[in-house]
């Protein structure tokens, strides 16, 4: 079996790792395009892949389509005869919609639906099989499935969400199940449009201090900062990090989680903001920052190392993940330094190609 799935070029490397969580091992790619990955599966293993992607609303989003194929043709004689031969094995009374995938121009779509032999049932609605063909580079992968265990991607559903910001914070609190639920107390920092503070509240959390400068979206309806502040819901603090002290002394208890998604320098991001929240989160408070990758010729504990592998002319995802290590050494350090453990960095499916998201537990000496 061919399993093919495309995505943007960022995500690639992500679907690679998703393959080997869920596989246990790595699967042997035998196409690599821009936006197309085509691995080569066990029986049994494609359809597994395909069900867990579109099952996962966080992946859905990111990926394009994912076609479980049996068949391999070079050219459109062999892409009908695949096609009448995965259509007889299916049985009797069956009726197949046909789907097409990196046909730009819809050419051989059309030319399939007036060549097919009319032994082949296809109808636009009320079928009870889809037949696939993927065009990947001069090669044409043809497979079959039921109606409702195809993959449909997410993206185009997009629920009435702040930013899409809010999709990085729920794949995080997922992934390492961060205390974002009832009765969770939460600091957001640099947090307009409110992505991050809207999952928290849609999580059920008491209280999301948002601390912004900026607007956050109307849809929110945050409260004001007043003196005594509100202890519950979502309230708005229009200043800086470093001017928010005195306010967040006015709150009456300590907060859970420290969130910053905000757009400078990974190391500028926990200089200004971790010496301000510290004296107001918990013992064993959780910290999840969004890791916005410097350029290569940023400081780092081995620079020569960095831009050796910078200036790598082979776009190798492997390479990138690679970086990070040392792209982010000086903010891992720093954490170290303020008592931070339990560091994790991930390149979740809603970064970026050039974040990372990071999350580290508040683990002060007594």
């Amino acid at each position: 079996q061919m399993l093919v799935v495309r995505c943007g070029h960022a995500h690639k490397y992500r679907v690679r790792q998703y393959l080997r969580e869920a596989r246990g091992e790595d699967a042997l790619v035998v196409s690599n395009t821009r936006d197309c990955l085509v691995f080569s599966v066990e029986a049994g293993d494609g359809a597994m892949i395909r069900d867990r992607l579109r099952k996962d609303e966080i992946a859905r989003r990111f990926v394009n389509t994912v076609s479980v194929t049996s068949a391999k043709a070079r050219d459109e004689k062999e892409v009908m005869a695949a096609i009448v031969g995965i259509y007889e094995s299916l049985g009797e009374g069956v009726v197949a919609k046909l789907a097409v995938h990196g046909d730009e121009r819809g050419r051989l779509k059309r030319a399939l639906l007036k060549k097919l032999p009319e032994s082949v049932s296809l109808a636009p609605r009320g079928e009870s099989h889809v037949v696939t063909v993927e065009i990947v580079d001069a090669t044409y992968f043809v497979g079959a499935c039921a109606t409702g265990d195809e993959f449909v991607t997410a993206a185009s559903a997009e629920c009435a969400v702040a930013s899409r910001a809010y999709f990085k914070a729920a794949e995080a609190s997922r992934r390492w199940r961060l205390p974002l639920g009832a009765g969770a107390r939460v600091l957001d920092v640099g947090a307009a449009p409110g992505g991050w503070s809207q999952f928290c509240l849609d999580s059920g959390c008491d209280l999301v201090v948002a601390v912004d400068p900026a607007d956050l979206d109307a849809s929110l309806r945050p409260t004001p900062f007043a003196d005594p502040p509100a202890e519950r819901g979502l309230v708005h603090l229009r200043r800086r990090v470093q001017d928010c002290a005195d306010a967040l002394r006015r709150f009456d208890a300590r907060f859970d989680a420290c969130l910053c998604d905000a757009n400078c320098h990974p190391s500028a991001a926990v200089a200004g903001l971790l010496p301000t929240v510290l004296p107001f989160l918990r013992p064993g408070a959780r910290l999840l920052l969004t890791l916005k990758q410097p350029s290569c010729a940023n400081k780092s504990n081995d620079a020569g190392q960095l831009q050796r592998l910078a200036d790598d002319d082979d776009e190798d995802e492997e390479r990138d993940a690679r970086r990070d290590g040392l792209a982010f050494a000086d903010v891992l350090a720093q954490l170290r330094a303020l008592s931070f453990a339990d560091v994790r960095v991930a390149w979740l499916w809603a970064n970026a190609r050039k974040e990372r998201t990071l999350t580290a537990r508040w683990a002060p000496k007594s």
